[in-house]
């Protein structure tokens, strides 16, 4: 075996350049003790995430082990797995050598060469939440700039090296003008990085009579960004089918597909639907999912769960069931994939079906459903169970033999993560029942509950006032409102099944996330309707921004039966 220590003196065991070790002839009876002996620290970069309890030493030993494969750089290998972050690891190799970064430079910025050469700023690299930027000017002359074309992006500064500005500002220029020149000839490339700059979930082409609209869905919401004429949209759905391997004269029946592109050192995943429209001249309406795994990677402690704590007390468990409840489009997927981000992989065996796969995570063993294959969600479960699962993952549970096989998953010692559709806790339980799983059998098994919705959160530059940053709207983002219980025995799950509430409800959450100047109070209004004024009907007045919530719901307490 070859040793690599980590800078804690835990020594980390990596298999020998001819293999695996070769076991005695009386192996299966007998207990081998591996003795080691310490050796220098291979790079500092895997000790200093180690030390800063970003890294787990058993984590660092799997990449290492990756890297002896690979030939890969220790950084690429960490963030490929989803081991640390890519904001993580940027700002370790500058805690390191703040020169590190210095030499490095991105493919392509929104901000405009001119603007770069003028104000000698160098992009240095990217993140979903930062963007790391040199200068051989004044740094807020800088940061000005760079704010106006990354908003709501925090602003990271690294050493600036002269020769680079050249070549990086040349890099940017010859890039942009590549990308005119494909607008007009491929329109589809310009379309993709539009959306994926803007920060589009969805990308709608709509197909009339006398031209075709394209439309952006971003935080949640749709809006035009373009107009075009027929011909025009037939080049383009033809470019997307092509892409995406689709039939490209099939307009009777609906298809799927997908396709990826290289996007800044990553590649981004295009998921595309095709439905044939009656009314647009049986011209196809065609949707592309954006799936930027890196920009949208979820990370539990930064979705707006206010009662985490409970949610994870929920799932930190050797067995039962527990539940993401809300209406299509309310974030439960996202929930789940950023749990499954927060679970030891390495020691959980973690199986996860789906429909579809959107993002894929290492060390967890996903499976898409194929209904031609026979791969249903029950099939699925029925192989999980024969192997060696720790924790069991569920889209959508939508039917009686489903529920039921995840239940009797959660009887046999696994935990099992499931999604409903139901608006409020009471209702998770009557859908279930719906379902064929006695309250008898929840009571047994049921380790926590949290139904959530998405509201808009305010835009940080301008307050929801308005403004370029936000596209006008006062609107800069997303965030879960959602009410969340942890179960701590049977007679709570009774309490909760007969329509006892003693934890703050969605609307509670939502208007706490007003007050405190998250959202506002039209958006609460938008999504919760009545319910604001029922709520106002019980509590008075909905406080304004910065004041003080009712007592009972700030300290977290129940907020009424709901019975």
């Amino acid at each position: 075996m070859e040793i690599a220590a980590h800078g804690d003196d835990t020594p980390i065991l990596l298999p020998a350049a001819g293999g695996f070790t070769r076991p005695p002839a009386d192996w299966v009876s007998s207990a081998p003790v591996l003795s080691v002996s310490h050796a220098p620290i291979q790079g500092r970069l895997g000790g200093h995430l180690v030390a800063k309890g970003l890294l787990a030493p058993e984590t660092l030993r799997v990449a290492l082990m990756e890297q002896t494969v690979t030939r890969q750089r220790l950084g690429q290998i960490l963030v490929a797995n989803d081991m640390v972050s890519r904001r993580a690891l940027i700002d370790a190799l500058i805690e390191l050598d703040p020169t590190s970064l210095a030499t490095e430079y991105v493919n392509r910025c929104p901000i405009p060469p001119d603007l770069l050469r003028e104000h000698a700023i160098i992009v240095i690299a990217e993140t979903e939440e930062a963007v790391y930027v040199s200068t051989g000017g004044p740094e807020d002359v800088a940061r000005f700039v760079v704010e106006d074309h990354y908003p709501g992006m925090e602003i990271e500064f690294a050493d600036y090296i002269a020769a680079n500005q050249d070549a990086f500002v040349e890099q940017i220029a010859r890039n942009s003008a590549l990308l005119n020149q494909r607008r007009e000839e491929d329109m589809l490339d310009g379309l993709l990085f539009d959306a994926i700059t803007s920060a589009a979930s969805d990308i709608h082409i709509e197909p009339k009579r006398l031209s075709y609209s394209v439309l952006f869905r971003r935080l949640g919401r749709r809006e035009v960004v373009y107009e075009g004429n027929p011909g025009e949209y037939d080049k383009l759905v033809t470019l997307i089918k092509t892409r995406a391997a689709l039939d490209i004269a099939e307009r009777q029946r609906p298809q799927s597909g997908s396709f990826n592109m290289p996007f800044q050192g990553k590649f981004i995943d295009f998921r595309v639907e095709c439905l044939p429209i009656k009314s647009a001249n049986s011209r196809e309406k065609v949707v592309i999912r954006v799936l930027d795994t890196e920009r949208i990677n979820p990370v539990l402690g930064k979705l707006g769960i206010t009662r985490l704590d409970q949610w994870r007390r929920a799932y930190d468990q050797p067995n039962g069931i527990v539940i993401v409840s809300g209406p299509t489009g309310s974030g439960k997927s996202t929930t789940l994939h950023a749990t499954e981000r927060e679970l030891d992989r390495l020691d959980l065996a973690v199986y996860s079906v789906e429909d579809p796969v959107e993002y894929q995570l290492p060390f967890i063993s996903q499976v898409q459903v194929n209904i031609d294959k026979g791969m249903d969600f029950k099939n699925a479960i029925r192989s999980f169970l024969r192997m060696d699962p720790d924790v069991i993952i569920l889209g959508e549970v939508r039917d009686e033999e489903t529920a039921r096989m995840a239940v009797r998953a959660a009887e046999t010692g696994h935990m099992v993560f499931i999604t409903l559709h139901a608006t409020d806790v009471r209702g998770v339980f009557s859908r279930m029942e719906d379902l064929g799983v006695s309250k008898t059998n929840l009571k047994g098994l049921c380790r926590g509950v949290m139904v959530q919705s998405l509201v808009r959160t305010l835009c940080t530059k301008c307050e929801g006032a308005g403004c370029h940053h936000c596209h006008g709207s006062g609107y800069a983002g997303r965030t879960v409102v959602s009410e969340c219980v942890a179960f701590s025995d049977d007679r709570e799950i009774e309490r909760a099944i007969e329509g006892e509430v003693w934890w703050p409800r969605q609307i509670d959450d939502a208007i706490g996330k007003a007050v405190s100047g998250v959202t506002d109070v039209a958006e609460v209004r938008r999504y919760f309707g009545a319910q604001v004024d029922i709520w106002e009907e019980r509590h008075g007045p909905v406080p304004p921004r910065g004041g003080a919530m009712p007592a009972l719901l700030a300290a977290g307490g129940a907020a009424e039966d709901a019975s």
